[in-house]
């Protein structure tokens, strides 16, 4: 017997995360850092719904994700490879052949998955001693090696 899809519910104040990586409920931040860490943990894309939600206990919560559902809070590391850490405490490598910039002067990478994350300006302060310009192209260079920064075409999230 297939398990019956988990109802979506919509909250009465919506509850978004942000791209700058802040939890909202009805607008107001939500601070609690335990708080945030499960509901970072339990944000994912859910196909059936069409819809990021937190699921929990049989229940999937709609979120409206303003970007990318997780973003890099720090650079961790002294040499290569880095290991970049994100919203929901996981550590990841961070692979420096996806660093990409937005229209909007943005930074995102991709992590092991393919998933893309958006780089706040925080952790970017990491890079920025790496980067160079030469000819209009903007590259990162580290550990030996230098990696064309590509463009990301901006999207409406």
């Amino acid at each position: 017997m297939d398990n019956p899809l988990p109802p979506l519910i919509d909250l009465p104040e919506k509850l978004t995360f942000t791209k700058d990586g802040v939890w909202l409920h009805g607008g107001t931040p939500i601070t609690h850092e335990l708080t945030e860490a499960l509901l970072s943990r339990l944000l994912h894309y859910s196909s059936e719904h069409q819809a990021y939600v937190v699921e929990s206990q049989g229940r999937c919560i709609r979120v409206h994700v303003e970007d990318t559902p997780r973003v890099v809070r720090a650079f961790v590391g002294e040499k290569a490879p880095w290991e970049i850490l994100l919203n929901d405490g996981k550590k990841s490598e961070f692979l420096p052949n996806t660093l990409m910039v937005s229209e909007a002067n943005v930074f995102y990478c991709r992590g092991n998955t393919g998933e893309e994350y958006r780089i706040l300006r925080p952790a970017m302060q990491a890079l920025f001693p790496h980067i160079t310009e030469s000819a209009g192209n903007f590259q990162f260079e580290f550990g030996g090696r230098r990696y064309v920064i590509g463009r990301r075409e901006d999207h409406v999230g």
